[in-house]
């Protein structure tokens, strides 16, 4: 793969930021009805809509994102996100049929991007997904026109098995026949994350807008802003190392790592998606209501987010620079469901511990990565 192809392309970026959009309505489904049942919604919706924009990122990771075939696609792709996320409101059960028309619109185009693939490059991993992800895809439309339950079944069985594939392409020993583009993917994975915490602080900005309370409202958006950029700082701390970051990654990603780093990597960013999520839903609701009754329930909403991010950024941790390293870092998941039992009914202590509480993570983070490349740069010969 050529070096110029190591970038993320500008049509990749425009398909991106319809991603601010579903980040925002899926907080507001959330926010709308904070309670339990509407929190495992959110997570089920999520999961295909993740699982989209992966399936996008693993493409553009292995094949040119330049040609011309990929660039109107992507704008398609654009398209069906964009309706997706219309779908994520109060009255989402009402819009089913368009949520299930633009995933399927979605899968189609990536199908027939590895078609255009398959017959530029005569990749078998690209003649197996067309396969594949076409199936899958076709399993996918059929539940536009199936009555409840039975087209939820559906929806179902073609969002495991497009899951599925690359398992089986791993097994096949296909994966290596297009091997993923190292430079890129840690970047684009990284690009998402930050869409994904730019949102959130969107969300702060605007819940502060809608709130009658001015002053107390300010107090906690500041508090939240506090613990976003301290979320920020952990997932990309020591700032400057990107290049390291991904010198080490293409260690990773030989025959003896690859395995280990394109899966752990890749799916462990599921759940920082799914806590950016939360995280802008608890925003809005804590802000804007002020209904000391939600405190537990907001407070519930607000952990699990940090939770699910920091599991992410322990994923990659572990991925990247070093197992053993990562693994002493992974207190700070029991340390922020202590901080939830202590200060459930009161947010505003809770944001506070929480900020702190991943400022620590973050100071160790760092100080874990400087020393891994301090010791690689010993190592390395001069050249």
């Amino acid at each position: 793969m050529q070096s110029k192809d190591a970038e993320t392309s500008y049509v990749s970026l425009f398909f991106d930021l319809a991603l601010v959009l579903v980040v925002t309505n899926l907080s507001n489904l959330l926010a709308h009805t904070p309670n339990l049942r509407y929190l495992l919604i959110t997570f089920a919706i999520a999961v295909p809509i993740w699982w989209a924009w992966v399936g996008f990122t693993f493409y553009t990771a292995r094949y040119s994102q330049r040609h011309t075939s990929t660039s109107v696609l992507l704008v398609v792709a654009t398209l069906f996100a964009t309706s997706l996320a219309t779908t994520l409101d109060s009255s989402w059960s009402l819009r089913l049929r368009v949520f299930f028309i633009s995933y399927a619109g979605l899968r189609w185009c990536l199908v027939a991007m590895y078609v255009f693939a398959a017959r530029r490059t005569s990749s078998p991993l690209a003649w197996f997904y067309v396969k594949g992800f076409g199936a899958a895809a076709a399993i996918s439309t059929v539940s536009i026109f199936l009555p409840k339950p039975w087209c939820f079944l559906a929806f179902l069985v073609g969002l495991i098995t497009s899951i599925a594939l690359p398992v089986i392409a791993g097994k096949r020993q296909l994966l290596s026949t297009a091997r993923i583009n190292p430079l890129q993917f840690p970047h684009r994975f990284g690009l998402i994350f930050m869409i994904g915490l730019g949102t959130a602080l969107f969300c702060v900005g605007e819940a502060i807008a809608d709130s009658k309370d001015s002053a107390q409202s300010l107090t906690l958006g500041t508090l939240y802003f506090a613990l976003i950029t301290a979320v920020f700082w952990r997932f990309y701390a020591p700032l400057g190392k990107e290049i390291e970051q991904e010198e080490v990654f293409t260690a990773l990603s030989g025959p003896q790592g690859g395995r280990l780093a394109r899966d752990l990597f890749s799916y462990g960013q599921f759940p920082g998606f799914l806590g950016v999520v939360f995280l802008a839903a608890s925003v809005k609701v804590l802000i804007s209501e002020h209904d000391p009754t939600l405190n537990p329930t907001i407070s519930l909403i607000l952990a699990l987010g940090l939770m699910c991010v920091m599991v992410s950024i322990l994923a990659i941790d572990i991925t990247l620079w070093a197992s053993k390293s990562g693994w002493k870092q992974a207190w700070i998941i029991p340390a922020i469901g202590l901080a939830l039992l202590v200060f459930n009914n009161t947010p505003v202590i809770l944001l506070l511990t929480l900020t702190v509480l991943t400022f620590g993570s973050g100071a160790q983070g760092a100080i874990m990565r400087g020393n891994i490349l301090r010791n690689s740069q010993e190592v390395s010969p001069a050249p």
